[in-house]
């Protein structure tokens, strides 16, 4: 499917093979397309496809969007057992909304994502899109790039995220289905964990979200070495996930100190 200038598509696809989009790829039927392989270096368009599942385009093997190529997809793009790398040089995604459940969201089951571009995908009213995860998953951000939530959809997943120096990655809120209760839990590792690269407009945390940070030294930190800072990213008003301030020897000398005359005071007293 080599498509150097319109193509217009209506079958059923399903392919293991590679396939380079270097024009327009209209994709009318309303059937799930997806892809093995897939090298997108111009437009991908399905506005029809997966009715009212959750995936109109489902990427399943190692696939890149270079050189202004972008999605625009109803629904949601899911990227299975694959990664799927968006260059620099890449246009910018739209998942647009096609119904109250299903809004434009990126789904990755055991997938990874590689954000090379700023502001990858977003939806149709130009809102960050929605990020979902199931079973075990990675994502490098190499530019800032927002999301509206964070969504762990099944037990047991987890999600391994690298932030490059000086990006940040935000998203709007930690959400999960409902009322769900996770017993075994779901898990956010941050790995080359700095202050000031994580950024989130909600500082809640579900019951069963773990959320450890390790810094390029290797040093593990679990949530309750860490806080919330308040700041702002890209206009919207939230927080930054820092490590919690350690006392300098001088404070806790000073507190020390404290403590000592308040336990001297009392001995005279008595």
């Amino acid at each position: 499917m080599n498509a150097a200038s319109t193509l217009n598509f209506t079958a059923t696809a399903s392919t293991a093979a590679r396939q380079n989009i270097y024009g327009t790829l209209n994709y009318t039927s309303a059937a799930q397309i997806q892809f093995g392989v897939l090298d997108l270096r111009g437009q991908l368009n399905a506005q029809n496809a997966g009715s009212d599942t959750n995936a109109g385009i489902i990427i399943a093997g190692a696939s890149t969007v270079s050189n202004g190529g972008y999605f625009t997809v109803k629904g949601a793009l899911r990227v299975n057992g694959a990664t799927l790398t968006v260059a620099a040089d890449a246009g910018q995604s739209t998942l647009s909304h096609y119904s109250v459940q299903y809004m434009g969201r990126l789904y990755l089951i055991n997938g990874g994502l590689v954000l090379n571009r700023a502001d990858a995908f977003v939806t149709n009213d130009t809102t960050p899109a929605k990020l979902l995860f199931q079973g075990s998953n990675t994502v490098a951000s190499n530019a800032d790039n927002f999301f509206d939530v964070f969504y762990y959809v099944y037990d047991g997943t987890s999600v391994n995220l690298t932030i490059a120096d000086g990006t940040v990655f935000g998203i709007a809120a930690f959400s999960k289905p409902g009322a769900t209760v996770f017993e075994d839990g779901v898990s956010l590792v941050i790995n080359d964990f700095d202050d000031g690269k994580f950024f989130a407009k909600s500082k809640t945390v579900f019951s069963g979200l773990t959320i450890t940070a390790i810094t390029k030294d290797s040093v593990v930190h679990n949530f309750d070495e860490l806080e919330w800072v308040a700041g702002t990213f890209q206009g919207a008003n939230g927080y930054y996930l820092n490590l919690a301030a350690i006392p300098e020897p001088s404070t806790w000398a000073a507190v020390l100190g404290v403590v000592a005359i308040a336990a001297a005071v009392c001995r005279r007293r008595k």
